[in-house]
C-alpha cells in the first residue's frame, strides 16, 4: 500500500507513528466526508423546496462513522481490541445533538438529546487527559480541545439539517425585491 507523505501538521498532532495512506484518509475518511457533505447539501436543497424531511439523509452522516470499518484491517482491530470506535461514537453523539437543534420532537427529548449529545464537548476540557501534552491548561491542549469542539459543534449543526421542518415557501415563490 503506497503513502502519502507524513506532513509537519500530521506529526504534530498525530504523532510520529501516524501516517497517512490511500485506503485510511482518503477512502476511510475523505471521501465519506465529501459524500456526507453533498446529502447534507441535498437535504437542505430539499427542505427550502418545501419538501418533507428525508430519514435517509438524516441518517447519512452514520457513513462518517461507518465508512472507516471498510478500510482493511481497521474492522478486525476493532472487534479484537476497541480500537477505532471513537469515530461510531462521536459521529452518533454529533446526529443526537443536531436532533436536539433540529426544532422537531418535544422539548423534553430534544433537551434530553442535547444533555447527552453535547456532553462529550465539557468532557473533552474537564476530564483527565491522555497524555500530559493534551491537558487543556497547556497551549497545545488547548488548541486541541478548542479544535475538537469547534469541529464537533460543527458536525452537530450539520447534522441537524435533514431534520429540520420544510420551509414555509419554496425558493421560487419567494418576492424579489
Amino acid at each position: 500500500m503506497s503513502r502519502l507523505p507524513n506532513t509537519l501538521a500530521v506529526q504534530t498532532f498525530a504523532g510520529l507513528e501516524s501516517t497517512i495512506t490511500w485506503a485510511g484518509t482518503v477512502s476511510g475518511v475523505l471521501a465519506p466526508a465529501t459524500v456526507v457533505g453533498g446529502l447534507l447539501g441535498w437535504a437542505e436543497a430539499r427542505r427550502r423546496a418545501g419538501k418533507p424531511p428525508s430519514g435517509w439523509l438524516a441518517a447519512s452522516p452514520a457513513l462518517l462513522g461507518l465508512a472507516p470499518l471498510a478500510v482493511p484491517g481497521v474492522l478486525a482491530s476493532l472487534l479484537t481490541t476497541g480500537q477505532g470506535s471513537g469515530a461510531l461514537g462521536m459521529v452518533s453523539l454529533a446526529m443526537l445533538a443536531g436532533y436536539s437543534l433540529s426544532g422537531r420532537g418535544s422539548r423534553r427529548r430534544r433537551t434530553a438529546a442535547a444533555v447527552l449529545g453535547f456532553a462529550v464537548v465539557p468532557a473533552v476540557w474537564l476530564a483527565p487527559p491522555m497524555t500530559p501534552d493534551l491537558d487543556p491548561t497547556t497551549p497545545y491542549g488547548a488548541l486541541v480541545a478548542m479544535t475538537f469542539t469547534t469541529l464537533f459543534v460543527g458536525l452537530a449543526a450539520a447534522c441537524a439539517v435533514p431534520m429540520r421542518a420544510a420551509a414555509a415557501a419554496a425558493i421560487g415563490d419567494r418576492a424579489t425585491d
